[in-house]
C-alpha cells in the first residue's frame, strides 16, 4: 500500500493490534484471532485534522488501563488522542501540541496522567498532562535534552 508501517502497539485484551503507517498518517487496528494467528483489517483512522502540513507519524502507545491511544506527528508536531471503545475501535479524541519540534518518541507515564515526549529537533523533553479526556494538554515542563530520540519509563 506505500504507507509505511513503523510501529504497533496491542490493545489491553490482546485481540486487537494498532498499526502507525509513518506515510499513510494513519492508525490501522487489526484483529487477532489467536486460534490460528491471523489477522483482519478492521479500521482505519487518521492522525491528522484536515488542511495538516507535510507529517511523518513516529510513534504509538496505549494508556495503561487501555482505554487511550496516543499517536505521535512530525511536521504537524502534535498527539493524536483516541478512545478505545467497544471491540477496540477508535474514535479521535482530539490533537494537542506536542511541545516542540519533530515528536520522535513518547512515553505514558505508568499512572496514565503525563505523556514525555521526546522532541528531536528542539532538543528536549516536553512534559504534557493528559486531560480526564485523554488528550495532553499544553507543556507543563521541559527538560533540555539535545537530539532528543527515546523516552522510556522503567
Amino acid at each position: 500500500r506505500g504507507v509505511g508501517p513503523r510501529h504497533v502497539a496491542w490493545s489491553a485484551d490482546g485481540r486487537s493490534l494498532f498499526l502507525a503507517t509513518e506515510l499513510g498518517n494513519q492508525v490501522i487496528r487489526y484483529s487477532y484471532d489467536a486460534a490460528n494467528g491471523s489477522f483482519s483489517e478492521e479500521q482505519i483512522i487518521s492522525t491528522l485534522p484536515d488542511g495538516a502540513p507535510e507529517n511523518y507519524v513516529a510513534d504509538i502507545h496505549t494508556s495503561p488501563d487501555g482505554t487511550r491511544l496516543y499517536v505521535s506527528n512530525r511536521g504537524h508536531n502534535s498527539i493524536a488522542a483516541y478512545t478505545i471503545g467497544a471491540g477496540n475501535a477508535l474514535a479521535l479524541a482530539g490533537h494537542a501540541s506536542c511541545g516542540g519540534d519533530w515528536p520522535r518518541n513518547f512515553a505514558v507515564a505508568p499512572d496514565g496522567r503525563w505523556l514525555l515526549v521526546a522532541n528531536q529537533n528542539s532538543g528536549d523533553i516536553a512534559i504534557l498532562p493528559v486531560g480526564d479526556d485523554g488528550v495532553p494538554g499544553e507543556a507543563a515542563a521541559h527538560v533540555a535534552v539535545p537530539g532528543a530520540s527515546f523516552v522510556l519509563f522503567v
